[in-house]
């Protein structure tokens, strides 16, 4: 989700998204200004914002969404896409338990 909004935020209504099925892969892609190459690996690290001309955030969604990542498994990765726009990838191992008894289940609704 919190990948979701980092995307909206950079580029508008002009986001878009996919998923796979090997494993747990969601990328969201933006037509927004991109990143600069040199600061591709430091958009995880918290509070930073390159050189954005708008700063709407703190700077800590990507380094959430990172954290997350890694805690399950997984990883985050970014890159700039031709023409103009940036994206991300969040990439979950696709394994599943039984919930113990101590899990709590959120139901929606």
């Amino acid at each position: 989700v919190e990948l979701s909004v980092e995307a909206f935020d950079a580029s508008g209504p002009g986001a878009e998204g996919s998923e796979a099925q090997a494993g747990i892969r969601l990328e969201v892609r933006d037509r927004g200004p991109g990143v600069a190459e040199e600061d591709l690996a430091r958009i995880v690290q918290p509070y930073f914002q390159g050189d954005a001309p708008v700063r709407a955030g703190t700077g800590l969604g990507l380094a959430v969404a990172h954290w997350v990542a890694e805690q399950h498994g997984g990883r985050l990765a970014a890159r700039n896409r031709d023409g103009a726009g940036l994206a991300v990838a969040l990439c979950l191992p696709a394994e599943c338990r039984t919930p113990a008894a101590t899990d709590v289940t959120v139901a929606a609704g």
